[in-house]
Formats: C-alpha cells, structure tokens, sequence
C-alpha cells in the first residue's frame, strides 16, 4: 500500500469517526446550534467523507459509497432507537452527498480526458455535436 493510499484511507476513516461521533451525539460537548439546516449538515458530511478517494482513487468508490449508504443507515437506525424520526431524510441526504461527489468527480475525469485528447467520443455522437 502506498503512502497516498494510507493517508487517504487514514482521512476516510476519520471523517467516517467524527460523522459517528457527531451524529449519534456521543460526546455532549459538540452538541451545537447548526449555521445550516441538518440536511444539508448530512449532504456536506458524506461529501467530505468520499472527496479525497474520488479526487485520487475513483476505483474506491465502488466500494466507498455502498459503505457510506451502510454507515448512514446504521447510525440513522440507531438514531431511530434513541428516538429519533428523520431516518428516511437523513439517510436521502447522506446519499445525495456521496452521489453529488462521485459524479461530479466522474464528470470532471471525463472532462479533464476529452481535453486532453485521450478519451475518444464514439463516432455517431461525435457527428451528432459537429
């Protein structure tokens, strides 16, 4: 494993700790009044969480967001436990930010290749945009 590999994976693992920590509201101390609304507070978390592997390992995401989508339910349903009622919100919300990431870091890899020359449209839509 590379050293990229650990950091990212390192960064991954502790953003996946602090949205744990933050959510399931273990520690009284960070309990907060939100600048924004809790969705979108779950939108940015996921974001975060899937950001660096998108950026520099895409092929992690094959397996990073179903791991999101598991976290987020696992903690909605413990949530639901504690008395909670928004499982089915929080969870569309964590699933936004992990697909809002995914693709738009698949969109720019494309992006970055069409420029570049090396990714090569097929040649009915290349016609089709002339």
């Amino acid at each position: 494993m590379s050293r990229t590999d650990l950091l990212i994976g390192g960064f991954t693992a502790a953003t996946a700790v602090l949205i744990v920590v933050g959510s399931l509201e273990i520690l009284p101390a960070l309990d907060h009044r939100p600048l924004v609304s809790d969705k979108f507070e779950h939108v940015l978390a996921y974001a975060v969480l899937v950001l660096p592997a998108a950026v520099v390992r895409p092929g992690w995401l094959l397996w990073l967001v179903p791991v999101g989508l598991v976290l987020g339910g696992l903690i909605e349903a413990v949530k639901l436990l504690k008395g909670g009622s928004e499982l089915v919100n929080d969870l569309v919300a964590a699933a936004i930010g992990l697909v809002l990431v995914s693709a738009g870091s698949f969109t720019l890899r494309c992006l970055v290749a069409l420029m570049r020359n090396d990714l090569r449209l097929p040649p009915d839509l290349a016609d089709r945009l002339d």
